[in-house]
């Protein structure tokens, strides 16, 4: 086996293709096929299967490409530093970027990232263009989405609105004023549809049967096209160019969107003063861009009142979940102040209502940290909407205590995370209901399209395989978050209850009205369930103590908190201040509401720890701090390491009156 052959296997696996790999590695087909013929032998096992469609990876070659990317990739570190000894790399940077982003503001700022003092040279590749193992690692990445790489380090940047805008001659040509009376007539200018920003279109102040005029599939067109006075569109706010007008109607509001900008670098190149400079500039010119909502920009609190803002939706698709702990957040902070408030001075709460709207999380974030009205925030229900804050928080601007279920993979020091990474919730319920099942027929994954459901089966997958289960046996289907018609699904499940002998897991990671809707459809199916092992990562009592539970007593779910199996002062005290809220008294209580009470227990005890409401000092104060759980009735800490709260974890079982039980 040589590093050739495995390299070559890299790229087919990679690529999913032997044509496609042969046209990136500049060689012919069956030079590869040779190649990994080669691989398949010394190995001794079969790693791939062609088809019309190109090749899929048996298990074994699953696990040879996970171990092959781990080689390619310290392969290609160790060629770009052997390249690095031959030249002054002091005086080069290697910057990746989207083209879009290269062509609306790396080039109009590459005065600041050279830095002509010095005798930089800088090297931009566009992301799309930039081979992941043939060209040489870029020194910085800066990408709409968080790196792929290995080893790399990642950094949020801030994040950016999208505006209206036209050209100024467009403007006064037509002379557009604030009314919208003729605004069907007006030529705004829209995505295509394999655009990567076709979802602004939904954004536009018109119906969407009028974006018939002109369609472009990137901003570097969309700036073209605007400036060249052909009509309205978006663009981020990081552009700045003075031949365009925003444009704002007054009576018309549109939801505002953002998107997230992240920077990355290898993690060999920690500390160096050619990163860190490079950063610190690309980092200040863009916080210095107008309408930009800044990631990071230091700015100190007033210090008059304690202020802490509660981030949960009261309207919107996550309401009827996330309302109910801005209510509780309201009876913790009375609460508080009741017993003195924090060094002498009384809490005040904000709530304000992001409207199940994910960038409208990172928005209001944004806005108290601009306004400095607080940098201290509890809340969110998805991680897609923790992601939309980090930006905002980012460089130790603000702390976020997150409650739910994360997916372990990301490294935010200004995230507490309140609640289960995978291995303390997926791991073991998957354990348990493989334990359970014996010889499996089929292993299904029934989730709502966003990170957090495809995160936990990724891991899936990883297990079962490791486990035994091919991956002919595993199937995942998804569908849009608040999604409910979901009449077939259970229908499918129906048809496979009724084929083969052996068990069959059904691993659920819907979120919201999708888990309650099929929850209650799947109670009252005529399906024969007997030999399911059925794992609902995100179900809590609120989900299932209206149904009548007996045809899926016995589904799983793994939180640290289960009321019906919790007894102890501490819980004791706390559900005293969820009875004097009317609409708490008459629900259950989940573990996300005791995550909530231990945000606030956090946040108040680092003031106290800290005798101070500097920001920086509350932050430093966390490490130390601990906390009574109401869970177990123990004190807690943060593991230092990763801000992730100490916790156990327990799998519940549903019981027939609909209410989950410790097993």
């Amino acid at each position: 086996m040589s590093l050739d052959d495995l390299q070559i296997f890299y790229h087919v696996a990679h690529w999913g293709s032997l044509s496609q790999a042969a046209k990136v590695l500049n060689t012919n087909i069956s030079s590869i096929s040779r190649r990994i013929k080669n691989l398949e032998d010394s190995s001794g096992t079969k790693l791939m299967i062609r088809h019309s469609r190109g090749i899929s990876l048996t298990d074994a070659g699953q696990r040879v490409f996970t171990h092959a990317k781990i080689v390619c990739h310290e392969a290609q570190k160790f060629s770009t530093t052997v390249a690095d000894l031959n030249e002054r790399s002091d005086k080069r940077l290697r910057l990746s970027a989207p083209a879009d982003f290269i062509n609306t503001w790396v080039i109009q700022n590459l005065h600041v990232i050279q830095n002509k003092e010095k005798g930089v040279v800088v090297e931009i590749t566009a992301n799309s263009d930039l081979d992941e193992l043939e060209a040489p690692l870029p020194d910085i990445e800066l990408s709409f989405e968080s790196t792929a790489r290995l080893d790399f380090i990642e950094k949020p940047v801030g994040s950016f609105n999208f505006h209206l805008f036209c050209s100024d001659v467009y403007h006064r040509n037509n002379k557009l004023h604030r009314s919208h009376k003729d605004l069907p007539t007006r030529d705004f200018i829209a995505f295509t549809d394999h655009s990567p920003f076709f979802y602004l279109n939904g954004l536009m102040p018109i119906p969407k049967n009028t974006l018939g005029h002109l369609r472009v599939s990137s901003l570097t067109e969309m700036i073209t096209a605007i400036s060249n006075g052909n009509g309205i569109g978006f663009l981020p706010s990081w552009v700045d160019d003075p031949r365009l007008k925003r444009v704002v109607f007054n009576q018309i509001s549109t939801q505002p969107q953002s998107i997230a900008l992240f920077l990355s670098y290898p993690m060999h190149l920690r500390g160096s003063s050619k990163i860190e400079i490079s950063k610190k500039q690309i980092t200040d010119q863009l916080r210095t861009q107008p309408l930009a909502i800044n990631g990071a920009k230091k700015r100190e609190i007033k210090n008059d009142a304690i202020v802490i803002c509660s981030l949960f939706s009261q309207t919107g698709l996550m309401a009827p979940w996330e309302s109910n702990l801005s209510l509780l957040s309201k009876r913790i902070v009375e609460k508080f102040n009741r017993d003195g408030g924090i060094l002498g001075k009384k809490i005040k709460l904000l709530t304000p209502d992001p409207k199940s709207n994910w960038s409208e999380y990172g928005n209001i974030t944004q806005k108290l940290i601009d306004q400095e009205i607080t940098r201290h925030f509890v809340g969110c229900w998805t991680s897609a909407a923790r992601k939309q804050v980090i930006p905002a928080i980012s460089n130790q601007n603000g702390t976020l205590f997150y409650p739910l279920h994360f997916e372990g993979d990301e490294v935010a020091k200004e995230v507490v995370y309140l609640n289960a990474p995978p291995t303390k919730s997926v791991i073991p319920a998957l354990e348990y209901a493989l334990s359970k099942a014996g010889d499996v027929d089929s292993f299904i994954g029934i989730g709502s399209d966003y990170v957090w459901p495809r995160t936990i089966n990724e891991i899936s997958s990883s297990y079962l395989k490791a486990y035994g289960v091919p991956g002919s046996k595993v199937t995942y289907r998804y569908y849009p978050v608040g999604f409910t018609d979901l009449e077939d699904e259970i229908d499918a499940i129906a048809k496979l209850s009724e084929r083969g002998k052996n068990s069959i897991i059904l691993s659920v990671s819907l979120v919201g009205p999708s888990l309650k809707e099929f929850l209650k459809f799947l109670s009252k199916a005529d399906i024969d369930l007997s030999r399911f092992q059925i794992i609902a990562f995100d179900a809590t009592d609120l989900d299932t103590y209206l149904l009548d539970c007996s045809k899926i007593e016995g589904l799983l779910a793994c939180w640290g908190y289960f009321e019906q199996s919790t007894q102890n002062p501490i819980h004791d005290e706390f559900k005293t201040i969820c009875s004097k809220d009317k609409r708490l008294a008459t629900i259950p209580i989940i573990d996300p509401a005791v995550s909530t009470y231990n945000a606030f227990q956090f946040w108040r005890n680092a003031v106290q720890r800290a005798q101070s409401l500097d920001h920086g000092d509350v932050t430093a104060a966390l490490a130390e701090t601990r906390i009574s759980c109401p869970s177990t009735g123990a004190q807690l800490g943060l593991n230092k390491s990763n801000n992730i709260l100490n916790r156990q974890s327990f799998l519940g079982a549903l019981q027939k009156d609909g209410r989950f039980a410790k097993i």
